[in-house]
């Protein structure tokens, strides 16, 4: 009878270490799985900043190029008068000497 007891005393303190072992299991399980959750949560927030910069890059690009398109465009116009002397002689004299042989090439010397 006593062999039984403890054999029985030894399985119980088996058996609850074993459950304790597993509640601890549990425990770090559930701590992992938050863990988890949290870095998927933080990256879902970040979703909304990473789509409000993309479309900020986007309008700065769409803007630098409407502006560099419009400066070339209006860099290969030349607008003068040339009743105006002031403004004639504001221009590179290369340019100025290319103007005057196409005035006097068409008759407007």
């Amino acid at each position: 009878m006593e062999s039984l007891s403890r054999f029985l005393a030894i399985l119980y303190s088996a058996t609850i270490g074993k459950y304790n072992n597993l509640v601890n299991l549990e425990e770090t399980v559930k701590t992992q799985r938050s863990q988890v959750q949290n870095v998927y949560q933080r990256r879902f927030d970040l979703i909304p900043n990473l789509v409000a910069t993309v479309k900020g890059e986007q309008t700065l690009k769409k803007q630098t190029l409407t502006d560099v398109i419009n400066a070339r465009a209006s860099a290969s116009q030349i607008k003068v008068d040339i009743n105006n002397a002031e403004e004639f002689a504001k221009i590179p004299s290369s340019t100025r000497s290319a103007f005057s042989s196409s005035w006097k090439t068409h008759g407007l010397d």
